[in-house]
């Protein structure tokens, strides 16, 4: 965890930090759930701020945009009304609008193979946990959902109990009332964003994103890198010692206003 204090974007020692950013020609990569669509009980509910889809596309006219999601690459696809986007999904590891980063190969389906084989093996024991449980079963990965549930720290617990049985074992990425279970071997968002800047001439990037998962690439992000915390609703800037991001912008109006505000500064370029 970086031991400053978050700055606030909205400041003037945010737009600096933002002004220098923008001025590298930066790659923008950005979450999806809770950063350009506002979180919903249901995550089969979600769906792109209109204001974001909007922005997106005239801000990926002048630098490369990417949207890097735990979703899978089909679902998360079928959310994104725009086109000119890198869309990466599975945790960073199904790519689309990047030639060359097409996941394929026996690595793959085996990988594929034992997300299958958990699936299978968690049917029936997931249905005896009650109701309130929601189960995505993806490619690369699954997440199970537990928002809904009576007691979700109780069932936080149960879950976890329940996955360290699998073999083999799964890589654990919690989220905001979410366990997703990744295929040995596979990469997280912080090497998806490598890979993009690497694409990119090696420069820089500005990640946004508002959850534990996101917390991977704040933690392990250059310092040349702009990486911004999305508080939600519920949570006030005070709390910045939780997040190793170095700026933060306040729920999805604060990441619409950044949009803008990087549209604007890309036009200087």
């Amino acid at each position: 965890m970086r031991a400053s204090p978050l700055i606030d974007l909205r400041s003037a020692a945010g737009e600096e930090l933002l002004e220098a950013a923008m001025a590298s020609r930066p790659v923008v990569a950005l979450d999806f759930d809770g950063t350009l669509a506002p979180l919903v009980p249901r995550p089969d509910d979600a769906a792109m701020d209109p204001r974001a889809a909007t922005v997106l596309p005239r801000l990926a006219a002048w630098v490369p945009v990417a949207i890097v999601s735990g979703r899978g690459l089909g679902d998360l696809a079928g959310r994104i009304p725009v086109d000119g986007l890198v869309l990466v999904g599975d945790h960073g590891n199904d790519w689309r609008g990047l030639p060359g980063m097409e996941s394929a190969g026996e690595q793959r389906a085996r990988q594929e193979q034992v997300c299958r084989e958990w699936a299978a093996r968690l049917a029936e024991p997931l249905a005896a946990l009650g109701p309130g449980l929601a189960f995505e079963s993806k490619a690369l990965s699954l997440s199970v959902h537990y928002r809904q549930v009576g007691d979700p720290p109780r069932m936080r617990q149960r879950l976890l109990e329940l996955f360290d049985t699998l073999d083999p074992r799964p890589t654990i990425i919690e989220g905001k009332f979410v366990v997703n279970l990744v295929a040995p071997g596979l990469a997280t968002k912080f090497e998806a964003v490598e890979q993009l800047v690497a694409h990119h001439n090696g420069g820089t990037a500005i990640f946004v994103g508002d959850d534990v998962t996101d917390e991977r690439v704040f933690e392990r992000s250059p310092p040349h890198w702009l990486t911004v915390r999305v508080w939600d609703d519920d949570t006030s800037p005070g709390g910045s010692a939780t997040s190793a991001a170095r700026a933060f912008v306040q729920g999805v109006d604060g990441v619409v206003a950044l949009l803008r505000r990087m549209e604007a500064l890309a036009q200087n370029l």
